[in-house]
């Protein structure tokens, strides 16, 4: 599952990122199972929210990386366990603050448009996926 992302339907499958594999709940229920696990916790892909639970809150990504490189305006969120009580973390969402003025090392708008199209091709995935699970029910 290392650098994949979750994607809504069964099974495994391309990631259209070109960096990795989609895997499905399926997927994620049998890595549980098999690990005497409850939840599992990733990370390395935003989420406008900060955080999301997919695959009947049995994964959970987390993004604590506020405003993403300057542009993607998402909270960022990180999660606080307790013990005894692993399944449901709390969760803490906060907001960028304001950067030092300094001139980038990167090219802000190269950088700005591939993130906005990585977001909104991940938005029409989803879409389709849930199209796909709602035909396949």
């Amino acid at each position: 599952l290392l650098w994949s992302d979750p994607k809504m339907s069964i099974g495994m499958g391309r990631s259209l990122r070109g960096v990795a594999l989609t895997f499905g709940p399926d997927i994620t229920q049998n890595f549980l199972d098999r690990n005497g696990l409850d939840l599992v916790v990733r990370s390395h892909e935003v989420r406008d929210e900060g955080y999301s639970f997919e695959h009947g809150r049995r994964l959970v990504t987390v993004f604590s990386a506020p405003n993403y490189c300057g542009v993607m305006r998402n909270q960022g969120a990180i999660l606080r366990f307790h013990r005894g009580n692993l399944k449901n973390p709390n969760i803490i969402q906060f907001s960028a603050v304001e950067s030092p003025k300094h001139k980038p090392y990167y090219d802000e708008n190269k950088i700005a448009q591939t993130l906005q199209m990585a977001n909104e091709r991940n938005r029409k995935i989803a879409e389709l996926e849930q199209q796909a699970a709602a035909q396949n029910e």
